[in-house]
């Protein structure tokens, strides 16, 4: 009974963002199981479960770090190793940014002390 419950609370949650919570990832444990009963409405069988998951839910403004694992002209593809599949598209990325057919690449154009500078981002570089 227990794998049941684990697989069907897996199956019903993890990979799902839930407003408010996060990215579910895995059932952690189930903390308690209730009596069930069979309802007479549908005659399905329902058991109340207290259980924790593990969510994924950064902070707002929070910064993480990632490694890039592929771009173009859409966005970036980065690896924050715990998940390797984030997609940050282009209009998110730094204003003003560009990306360059030629190199393959984005570039952030940014001021410093006055004067244009750029900022390449290429596969495999540590981005923040």
């Amino acid at each position: 009974m227990k794998e049941i419950m684990e697989q069907e609370l897996n199956s019903r949650f993890c990979s799902k963002v839930i407003y408010k919570v996060g990215l579910c990832i895995s059932l952690w444990d189930i903390l308690k199981v209730e009596e069930s009963f069979i309802s007479d409405v549908d005659g399905a069988y329902y058991t109340t479960v207290s259980f924790r998951i593990v969510c994924f839910r950064p902070f707002i403004d929070e910064i993480l770090i990632g490694i890039v694992k592929s771009l173009s002209k859409a966005g970036l593809r980065v690896s924050l190793n715990f998940f390797d599949d984030v997609f940050i598209p282009a209009e998110k990325l730094r204003s003003p940014s560009r990306y360059d057919y030629e190199q393959n690449a984005w570039i952030w154009e940014y001021a410093y002390e006055g004067e244009a500078a750029e900022l390449r981002i290429d596969k495999h570089d540590t981005i923040r």
